[in-house]
């Protein structure tokens, strides 16, 4: 029941709509299935949580704050954190019991709430990429 209440969490802070909720749940998932080769969550919204928590600072992340030094951190502590960073809806709890069945290991969501999901590292920096240079033109 932690682990769900935590993932559930996870995905309520990181999906931009309820409609993300299940691939985001499967990128979890997926990446908690294959800890020998993701054994990072790299959650943004674990990071946010603990320099909130531990600051009382609102921040939009950085680079630079993937490094901050919080056991709710999981881009650097290996696995979920040590408890859930928000109360989850019962939708994120649902997500987080049912999630996509997908091969998806990366998203990110553009601040439209537009998520992009990706299989691999590659794919993924390409996406980003694009979105970056598609704003730039704007």
């Amino acid at each position: 029941v932690d682990e769900i209440l935590i993932i559930a969490s996870l995905i309520e802070k990181e999906a931009g709509t309820q409609s993300d909720f299940f691939d985001i749940s499967s990128v979890f998932n997926n990446r908690l299935n294959a800890p020998s080769k993701y054994p990072y969550l790299e959650s943004d919204a674990t990071v946010v949580y603990a320099i909130h928590h531990e600051t009382g600072e609102r921040i939009n992340p950085t680079g630079q704050d993937m490094t901050y030094e919080s056991p709710y951190n999981t881009y650097t502590n290996k696995g979920l954190p040590p408890g859930p960073i928000a109360n989850p809806s019962a939708s994120a709890i649902r997500a987080a019991l049912y999630p996509s069945v997908t091969d998806y290991y990366y998203f990110f969501s553009e601040s439209t709430y537009i998520t992009h999901y990706s299989t691999t590292y590659e794919e993924h920096k390409k996406a980003v990429a694009a979105v970056i240079r598609d704003s730039e033109d704007e």
